[in-house]
């Protein structure tokens, strides 16, 4: 299974003329079995500041058993920081489904998360403001 996300870096509190880079990262996992005959219905990515989480929603991977994962709309996600410096960002994946429960019907359930991956992101230091009131002057 294959995601591409593209991530917007921005310098915190910077001008509104401050530099922003956008960088594409591309995730990659194998596709496992569940078991019981639970059927994977999607994949959803999380990620947080700190390394072992807490994890917030990034977002749902569609699945189908025909075509794998099938994402294609593009993920954008926005990293903030002191311009100049690097911030950190930790991803884990989890599977989810329909789980079959006690006294028949089924319930949504995601697993437990994946090993956790990160990425160091770098922040562009900002750039020049643009000259206030440009002009000719007479001579």
């Amino acid at each position: 299974m294959i995601l591409i996300l593209t991530i917007a870096l921005i310098p915190f509190a910077g001008s509104v003329n401050a530099a922003e880079k956008v960088e594409t990262l591309t995730f990659a996992w194998d596709h496992v079995s569940a078991e019981g005959g639970v059927a994977v219905v999607n994949w959803q990515m999380e990620w947080g500041v700190t390394a072992g989480g807490p994890y917030t929603k990034l977002v749902d991977i569609p699945y189908a058993a025909t075509t794998g994962a099938s994402y294609e709309s593009p993920v954008q996600a926005v990293v903030t920081g002191q311009p100049g410096t690097h911030e950190t960002r930790y991803f884990i994946l989890r599977a989810c489904g329909d789980v079959p429960i006690e006294g028949g019907g089924t319930e949504y359930q995601c697993s437990d998360p994946s090993n956790e991956v990160s990425y160091n992101f770098w922040i562009p230091a900002g750039g020049y403001s643009a000259p206030v009131q440009f002009r000719i002057l007479p001579q």
